[in-house]
């Protein structure tokens, strides 16, 4: 077992998709349901799954997203959910995101880490997946999950050989091979992690996001394997869906 697993959710994107919605609020504190807020899935999935340490990356309107989480630590007490703004004035991408948050890991003395989306929704248990990604001996694995191939230019989609390595990454094309796609549910060793990114923040052009740079050249140089999950999982990508 991992001697340390830390969980870093993204909750910092505009939502630009979302329309009027977002305004004013980020997308991961948007009620669903009258009773929570859309962040709280991954919250709760991290309680659930006895993950105590938990940074959420906050950017747009991140006063209000951290006002939340301030109250969810009073209300929930533990485990401690921890508020990571940028250390420059905004975050770049999701991989510079994280790329800024390595001290971080480095500090809560982390050797796996579980990044999470602040916008989904679902009910997940991370320890088979954390245990499957130790068996596998993977630099990272990638949460996927089938959806109908009309949907598919919403998400990466991913190829996978017999044992479950992923040997094809296409982020939101609109001609998939696959109906396999990321949840953007991620595991990594933290050094290949750090690695990695450490290349792409050097790599001049490039969008420093994991779907369309980060993952498609580990799967070229590393171990990256899928772990398919057959709940219920919706992306809060769009006002359709948010509705939905």
């Amino acid at each position: 077992m991992a001697k340390k697993v830390v969980s870093l959710i993204l909750a910092g994107g505009r939502g630009k998709r979302m329309e009027v919605l977002c305004d004013l609020w980020p997308k991961p504190v948007l009620p669903l349901g009258g009773s929570v807020r859309v962040i709280d899935f991954s919250l709760s999935n991290c309680v659930y799954s006895r993950i105590a340490d938990i940074g959420v990356l906050v950017d747009y309107e991140r006063e209000r997203l951290a006002d939340y989480l301030i109250g969810w630590n009073a209300v929930n007490g533990a485990p401690r959910v921890r508020i990571l703004p940028p250390v420059a004035d905004s975050y770049a991408g999701t991989a510079d995101a994280v790329y800024q948050n390595l001290d971080y890991l480095e500090k809560r003395g982390a050797d796996t880490v579980l990044i999470l989306s602040g916008d989904h929704v679902y009910k997940m248990d991370y320890r088979p997946m954390i245990a499957f990604h130790q068996n596998m001996r993977a630099d990272a694995t990638l949460a996927v999950f089938r959806v109908p191939i009309e949907e598919t230019h919403r998400f990466g989609t991913v190829m996978t050989d017999a044992a479950g390595r992923i040997k094809e990454f296409k982020e939101k094309s609109s001609i998939a091979r696959s109906n396999l796609v990321s949840m953007g549910i991620y595991i990594f060793n933290r050094d290949a992690l750090a690695r990695r990114l450490g290349e792409d923040a050097g790599e001049a052009g490039s969008l420093h996001d994991f779907g369309y740079n980060v993952l498609p050249r580990m799967i070229k140089t590393d171990r990256v394997f899928a772990y398919e999950f057959k709940g219920y999982w919706l992306d809060i990508g769009t006002v359709k869906a948010y509705y939905e």
